[in-house]
């Protein structure tokens, strides 16, 4: 016996149960006080320990084990520490009664599994986790595809005459979420989503698509702390593109110099966020600033009014201008 106690004398997870049906003649390795927290010197193999048992069909089955209705137990068990509920272990424990020269004997091991299983439980909801976000990138991508066709249609209606502006939209758009898709792939928060990554990566890929072959340069400016949710940097991204596709079509003839567009982006309190857009180009008939007079326009004010947000024209000193209010929160949903 004391060979085999000696085995497991440095172990504080697992224990060696000698003879745990014994009421008086038992011996337990050190692990087993370590687990149940008691002292050795003043405890006594008495049923109580039981008693701390959470789950009653174990309890059961120790007494059964007990009156030797059954002789073997294995058993995985939440134990409260000195019948404390808040302070509670998960472990394993295993007896078998067995006979040794015509007499009774019994033993088995008890083991703390409380770390492992907590790693266990974290794992589960990880994966869990993990599984929500994919279906919620798959909802977007395909919520975000019937957004393109949509525009896609409108846009083979009105400008069946001029393909390369459907193409230039098109690839505007498709970079725009693709972007936003690159990078909500790899988080795991579609709540704080940084405003101003996605605008400085927009800008340069403007730039590459648009900018140097139409000579127009794309500035802005975007507070460090403007963080949003998914529902809200959709749209927000898409209108953004609008307004600059409609600027790159409308504002600047070919030989007009130093071709700007510039956006700033701020809060103006905790609800709200500000885009100021405008552009140093020919400027607008203002006779059209009501926003009603072209596709373009059209399909601005939808995707303001999904963001939930509102846009005006603006007077500048020197081409166009619009002012976009947009919330900073809205509800986060998940897609089942």
């Amino acid at each position: 016996v004391d060979f085999l106690l000696n085995g497991f004398k440095k172990s504080k997870k697992q224990a060696l149960l000698v003879e745990p049906l014994n009421q008086k003649q038992y011996e337990y390795s050190e692990g087993f006080y370590d687990i149940v927290e008691e002292d050795k010197e003043t405890y006594s193999n008495r049923k109580v320990i039981i008693e701390n048992i959470v789950e009653q069909e174990t309890v059961e089955n120790f007494r059964r084990l007990i009156n030797r209705e059954i002789s073997e137990l294995e058993e995985t068990f939440t134990y409260n520490v000195k019948g404390n509920p808040e302070n509670q272990k998960i472990c394993e424990i295993y007896i078998e009664v067995f006979e040794f020269g015509q007499e009774e004997h019994s033993i088995g091991f008890l083991t703390d599994i409380s770390e492992e299983r907590s790693k266990q439980i974290a794992l589960q909801e990880a994966n869990e986790h993990q599984t929500v976000l994919i279906k919620e990138v798959h909802h977007r991508v395909k919520n975000n595809l019937q957004i393109l066709n949509s525009f896609l249609n409108l846009e083979k209606r009105a400008y069946k005459n001029q393909p390369n502006i459907i193409i230039d939209h098109m690839q505007s758009r498709l970079s725009s979420l693709a972007l936003l898709h690159e990078k909500t792939y790899n988080t795991t928060d579609f709540k704080n989503i940084n405003l101003k990554d996605y605008i400085i990566d927009q800008d340069n890929k403007l730039k590459s698509l648009i900018g140097l072959r139409d000579g127009i340069e794309f500035k802005s400016t975007v507070q460090d702390d403007i963080n949003l949710s998914i529902e809200i940097i959709t749209p927000l991204l898409l209108v953004v593109d609008e307004l600059t596709m409609n600027a790159i079509k409308h504002a600047f003839p070919t030989d007009w110099p130093n071709k700007t567009i510039s956006k700033e982006f701020r809060k103006i309190d905790e609800n709200t966020g500000e885009l100021i857009i405008k552009d140093n180009g020919v400027g607008i008939d203002k006779t059209k600033k009501d926003m009603k007079h072209s596709l373009g326009c059209e399909i601005i004010k939808n995707l303001t009014k999904q963001l939930d947000g509102d846009i005006k024209y603006i007077d500048v000193e020197k081409g166009t201008g619009f002012r976009l209010l947009f919330p900073l929160t809205m509800e986060h949903t998940i897609s089942q």
